[in-house]
């Protein structure tokens, strides 16, 4: 299929699913989007849950505790470019060619609005999507009833770790309809973006897989010298005939990526990561405390961008 017509399939997707949605709007979503900028050393992020890339301009987005920033291009700064929620988790929607929607989950600013909440009092946000840059989100599902905490995408297949119902869950229709699958202790997960039924999962255990979707668990093998914490593919575009990697991080923040002679180590993040995503063969984003980190070269070396 051509490029512009995935293009136009994953956005006419998501528009369908929003206009259908019988879920409440986001109540803080409809303000007008914040765009101050902040220093940050002098602001806390909270936490930061998740990075990844504004694939309208190839900005870094940072997803945390107070919000959605932008980050760079100039180190120091960040501006919040949306709603203040508790962002706990986040992604861009993708397929082999393009990249589409932000997908995220958390919790509302506001504790007094809506009747679902969670162990902080604040109502879940099931899943929100976002076609412009996080400025404004859209309830697409499980307003009330769903807190994600891992998010992964590819085309119309959605994966969630969902702390409610302590279950992976999956969406073959871009989000608007679930279905509960294992139930288990995930810090992350990642679904192939070759085969949409095939996801990753990374668990205190080891690294674990499903190849029905998430209703069935089993362990990879060969297992990651240490258990991963966080776990990405690495895919080739644009008619390329090879295959996804699978990179992640330790708790410790060591890097690990498996090819064909099995894991090797590929570098060190300067303290343990809180977010890690792959958006290049040899690109990574990651996140360690308050600070927003890129590699071009596998996870060798590090650049800070705050």
């Amino acid at each position: 299929m051509a490029r512009h017509q995935l293009s136009t399939l994953i956005a006419a997707g998501f528009a369908a699913v929003v206009a259908a949605c019988s879920a409440p709007a986001v109540p803080p979503s409809g303000a007008a989007p914040s765009s101050t900028p902040v220093t940050v050393g002098a602001v806390d992020f909270g936490h930061i849950h998740a990075v990844d890339l504004d694939p309208a301009d190839g900005s870094v987005l940072a997803a945390t505790h107070h919000g959605v920033f932008r980050v760079g291009p100039r180190r120091g700064t960040a501006r919040l470019v949306g709603p203040a929620h508790d962002f706990t988790a986040f992604t861009v929607t993708r397929t082999i060619t393009e990249d589409g929607p932000l997908l995220g989950s958390g919790h509302e600013d506001d504790p007094r609005t809506g009747t679902g909440t969670t162990e902080t009092g604040t109502t879940a946000l099931g899943l929100i999507v976002s076609d412009d840059g996080a400025r404004t989100w859209a309830s697409v599902a499980l307003h009330g009833q769903a807190d994600f905490h891992a998010l992964s995408a590819a085309g119309a297949t959605v994966y969630g770790l969902d702390t409610v119902s302590g279950t992976v869950m999956r969406s073959d229709d871009y989000g608007q309809h679930w279905q509960h699958g294992a139930r288990l202790t995930a810090t992350g997960l990642d679904v192939d973006p070759y085969d949409p039924l095939h996801v990753l999962l990374a668990t205190p255990g080891g690294l674990r897989e499903s190849l029905d979707g998430g209703i069935t668990i089993s362990p990879v093998k060969p297992q990651p010298p240490q258990p991963l914490l966080l776990v990405d593919h690495v895919f080739y575009r644009f008619g390329t005939d090879r295959f996804p990697a699978v990179t992640g991080v330790d708790a410790d923040g060591r890097v690990w990526a498996l090819v064909e002679a099995g894991w090797q180590l590929s570098g060190m993040l300067p303290a343990a990561p809180s977010a890690f995503t792959v958006i290049a063969p040899d690109g990574y984003l990651a996140a360690t405390g308050q600070s927003v980190l890129r590699s071009e070269d596998a996870g060798r070396s590090w650049t800070s961008l705050t």
